[in-house]
């Protein structure tokens, strides 16, 4: 709350503006105490799985560029030591791409009782206009005959909808995360392990759209800079039904994956 409160105390006075003790916008923000606010990027980074995994365990509103680059390294590995892998990116052979609730760059919206306040993000000059464009945002005042009249936020970049809300409810507009996913698909997970780190990849099938219903599962290591392949099992790759099920090798740990 104070870093919030201080945000909005620099926005509003002549240090945020142009006179020559001024801050600089981002400046402004990142000493306010944004958290990840220096990670945004102006669009999405290249590698999807790397930057949802990356967002997923950073602390920030945007994910870490160095754990970006190094977990998008691990990956090429990976896919380079076995092409089946790629199909959690590509899809194909009745594999399901990966799905994540930030694999798409989040929506919000405002209506009802909360359409005043967001109307202040359509201004130029008012906290939550300055919070927006940070973060390489686009607020459009939606009116239809049909629907009630709503503001519109959506955000190039990948980021966490829920710092995203969090960040402008402390500036008095309220807004609702809108879904972005439809259905399921492949899955990627990782765990830090001594020298490296250890990935769990499942290549989802049968009827993702609904749920998927079989995936195939693998487990690697990447260690000074080798992939290898711990662990295959699971139902048959693409398989469309669940038929005959492998299971993991006896003493596997699968635990500890992922960081939601």
């Amino acid at each position: 709350m104070k870093n919030w409160m201080a945000l909005a105390c620099c926005l509003a006075m002549a240090a945020c503006d142009t006179d020559e003790k001024a801050l600089d916008r981002d400046t402004c923000l990142s000493n306010a105490g944004v958290p990840g606010i220096l990670a945004v990027t102006a669009e999405p980074r290249a590698d999807v799985i790397a930057e949802v995994l990356a967002l997923e365990c950073g602390d920030g509103v945007a994910a870490s560029e160095s754990l970006y680059q190094e977990l998008a390294a691990d990956l090429a590995l990976i896919e380079a030591a076995d092409t089946r892998m790629r199909l959690a990116r590509d899809g194909g052979q009745g594999v399901y791409r990966f799905s994540s609730p930030f694999a798409n760059p989040p929506r919000l919206s405002a209506e009802g009782d909360n359409l005043a306040a967001a109307k202040g993000l359509l201004a130029e000059e008012t906290c939550a206009a300055r919070l927006t464009r940070a973060l390489h945002g686009t607020a459009t005042d939606v009116v239809s005959v049909t629907v009630n009249e709503r503001i519109k936020v959506e955000f190039a970049p990948r980021l966490k909808p829920e710092l995203v809300a969090a960040a402008y409810a402390e500036l008095g507009v309220t807004l609702t995360i809108q879904s972005t996913v439809v259905g399921d698909g492949s899955h990627v997970a990782f765990r830090e392990i001594e020298g490296g780190r250890e990935y769990a990849i499942a290549l989802a099938a049968g009827d993702c759209p609904s749920g998927c219903s079989t995936a195939r599962d693998f487990q690697w290591t990447v260690v000074a800079g080798h992939a290898r392949l711990v662990a295959e099992y699971g139902y048959a790759l693409g398989a469309s039904d669940r038929g005959t099920y492998e299971p993991p090798p006896q003493g596997l740990d699968v635990t500890g994956f992922g960081c939601r």
